[in-house]
C-alpha cells in the first residue's frame, strides 16, 4: 500500500508538473507532439489536437515532447519550440516548477484547513469538565472544583467545552448560574466571570 500511495502522489506531481510546460506551450502557439507519464514500454496511448498522450510502464518520471525543441532538428516552422523568442521559450521551461509551487501551496492551505476543522469539531465534542481551576480565578471563588462538568448555566443545558466559552464570553461579567455534577452529584453555583490580561 506504501508503494502504491509513492507512486500515486509521485504521478501527480509529475502530470503536475509536466502539464505547467504543456498548457504553457500550447497557449504560445508550439505544437507538442507527446506528453508521457512514466518511461519505457507504454501501456497505453491515445491521439488528440495532434498530441500523442501515453501512460508508461515504469511510473518515475514523465515527459513533454515539443516540435523542434532540439535545435539542430528545428526546421524554422512557427509551431516549433526553437522559432519562439527566448522569453517565450524560458517562460515554458519555467512553468513546470511554477506549477508544482502552486500546488504545494494549495495542498498546505487543503492541509491547514482540514486539520482546522478537526480541531474545530474535537473542541466541540469535548465535555466541559473542569481540569485545572487557578487560585484567585472566578472559579475558585465560586467553589468550582476540579473534575467537575458543567451541565447548564442559567438553565440552558451545556453539551460541550465550546458551548461553556460561548456562554461565559456572552456574559459580559454578569454573573451565572452554573449546574455543576461531580460522580453523579448534582450542585449549583454562582461565577462572575473576569476579564484577566496577560
Amino acid at each position: 500500500m506504501t508503494l502504491i500511495l509513492f507512486i500515486l502522489i509521485l504521478s501527480i506531481l509529475i502530470v503536475v508538473h509536466e502539464a505547467g510546460h504543456f498548457l504553457t506551450a500550447k497557449k504560445l502557439g508550439v505544437k507538442v507532439e507527446e506528453f508521457a507519464l512514466g518511461f519505457g514500454p507504454r501501456l497505453l496511448s491515445w491521439k488528440r489536437d495532434g498530441t500523442d498522450y501515453r501512460l508508461c510502464a515504469i511510473p518515475l518520471g514523465g515527459y513533454v515532447k515539443m516540435a523542434g525543441d532540439e535545435r539542430d532538428k528545428c526546421q524554422g516552422r512557427a509551431d516549433e519550440y526553437f522559432s519562439k523568442p527566448p522569453g517565450h521559450r524560458a517562460l515554458i521551461v519555467l512553468m513546470g516548477p511554477i506549477v508544482n509551487y502552486c500546488m504545494a501551496f494549495l495542498c498546505f492551505v487543503v492541509v491547514f484547513m482540514v486539520g482546522y476543522l478537526n480541531v474545530d469539531k474535537a473542541i466541540k465534542a469535548l465535555p466541559a469538565r473542569i481540569g485545572v481551576v487557578a487560585p484567585a480565578s472566578a472559579a475558585y471563588k465560586a467553589g468550582i472544583q476540579v473534575g467537575d462538568t458543567v451541565i447548564g448555566i442559567d438553565g440552558k443545558r451545556i453539551s460541550n467545552w465550546d458551548e461553556m466559552q460561548i456562554m461565559i464570553i456572552d456574559s459580559y461579567g454578569k454573573t451565572l448560574e452554573f449546574k455543576l455534577e461531580n460522580n453523579g452529584a448534582e450542585r449549583t453555583v454562582l461565577v462572575s466571570p473576569e476579564l484577566v490580561s496577560d
